[in-house]
């Protein structure tokens, strides 16, 4: 298998990101995780390797609406837990 690390990698740092409740620390667990993603697409591209780059541009997307859940969040002075009540 092509780059096993890395593949293993960005799945870990994916659920750091999801997993953080730290609004202050959450945009770092974000954009390590979207390097590391980043990375592993490329692999994915160069590997021809469709269902990966499938499955990373999906997580990729859902840490956007994560990112802006959180910054509208911000905004409006609650945290996403806050809001959901």
């Amino acid at each position: 298998m092509y780059a096993m690390s890395g593949h293993l990698e960005w799945i870990s740092l994916y659920r750091a990101a999801l997993r953080e409740t730290d609004p202050d620390k959450l945009q770092t667990r974000i954009e390590e995780a979207e390097q590391a993603m980043r990375l592993a697409l490329r692999s994915a591209v160069e590997y021809e390797d469709s269902d990966q780059r499938h499955t990373i541009g999906e997580a990729l997307r859902h840490l956007e609406t994560v990112q802006q859940s959180s910054k509208d969040a911000g905004q409006s002075g609650a945290t996403p837990s806050e809001r959901q009540r």
